[in-house]
């Protein structure tokens, strides 16, 4: 029997709309240049598990309020702060 996938996500994920723009805009204040396809690879192996558990955590709700809210600069700033305190 093939189980619909969107049953399996967890119900606290951030829709993948908003997550990837969060997740651009944090990679840009990241670099100092635009980073290389390498360089954007990297960055993804190593922080991509840490902003998605962020995103998706619950008691992070201000930072999922403001990435729907189509504030992804503010919402990367608040995911930035939440990364340097891990």
């Amino acid at each position: 029997m093939i189980e619909n996938i969107d049953s399996q996500q967890p119900t606290n994920r951030l829709e993948t709309r908003y997550r990837d723009l969060v997740q651009v805009a944090l990679m840009k204040k990241s670099f100092d240049h635009h980073p290389t396809s390498e360089e954007q690879i990297d960055w993804v192996e190593k922080y991509g598990a840490k902003v998605s558990d962020i995103l998706d955590d619950p008691n992070n709700e201000e930072i999922r309020r403001l990435a729907r809210e189509e504030k992804y600069d503010e919402a990367a700033e608040l995911v930035k702060k939440t990364l340097s305190n891990l």
